[in-house]
């Protein structure tokens, strides 16, 4: 490989990883991925359909959106008994923290978000960390808004003199030690009215919502020749 080829593909590789990375920061969540997967195929030409009417058979791109998935389909000009198909798949979610559907609690003044394990992460991984809130919330009427914060919350560690074994084995009490505070003193806030303040919905007029936590770092290279890329949420998105 000559010199100029060898820093054309080092080019090409960090091209990659930066759209990688605006990917991942554009996906907090799955209904974000399937939203930022459905405007890329709109920008590349496919059309969307609505899997509730008839569809017209036709070559070219297409693809529906239900929640946070998407299926997208390419048809070739021209198709014959020979003509094969290949199939790809992947998750849009990923391990991490899910609200829960009345969230909101306060211990010792310290305002709390309740959550339940979503999938598998690694626990302690996200002690220490800031953190945001992402996902959908669905109106009485049966509206839907994209919710996404900044970095609003936190599951600080216990200092290590309050917990002199937490070097040899930490143990992690999935109801208890992993709620994030996001607030304290008064007066209460309601984490779901904040959420429903960030899409401009009335409190009162929320009927469900399906939201996660998701760290808020930017993915990034890191090592002295940026060798390696660092994100969360790459295990599905990727």
């Amino acid at each position: 490989m000559s010199v100029r080829s060898g820093w054309m593909t080092c080019m090409a590789a960090r091209d990659h990883l930066e759209t990688f990375a605006r990917f991942i920061q554009a996906s907090p969540s799955s209904y974000h991925a399937a939203a930022e997967v459905a405007a890329q195929l709109e920008a590349a030409g496919f059309t969307r359909l609505d899997e509730t009417r008839p569809w017209e058979p036709s070559h070219g791109g297409q693809f529906i959106v239900r929640d946070g998935a998407v299926i997208a389909w390419l048809v070739p000009d021209t198709v014959d008994d020979r003509t094969g198909f290949r199939i790809v798949g992947s998750h849009t979610d990923s391990p991490s923290f899910k609200l829960k559907p009345t969230a909101a609690a306060t211990v010792a003044g310290w305002q709390q978000a309740g959550v339940e394990i979503y999938g598998g992460p690694l626990i302690n991984s996200w002690l220490d960390r800031d953190l945001g809130l992402a996902g959908r919330l669905t109106t009485i009427e049966g509206e839907v808004h994209l919710v996404r914060t900044g970095p609003v919350m936190r599951i600080p560690q216990l200092a290590i003199h309050l917990d002199r074994g937490a070097n040899d084995k930490l143990t992690l009490d999935r109801q208890v030690h992993t709620r994030p505070i996001y607030a304290i003193g008064e007066p209460e806030l309601d984490i779901e009215t904040y959420l429903c303040e960030q899409v401009g919905v009335e409190r009162d007029e929320l009927a469900h919502h399906d939201v996660v936590v998701f760290p808020t770092e930017a993915p990034g290279l890191l090592g002295v020749n940026e060798q390696f890329f660092a994100s969360s949420r790459m295990d599905n998105l990727s």
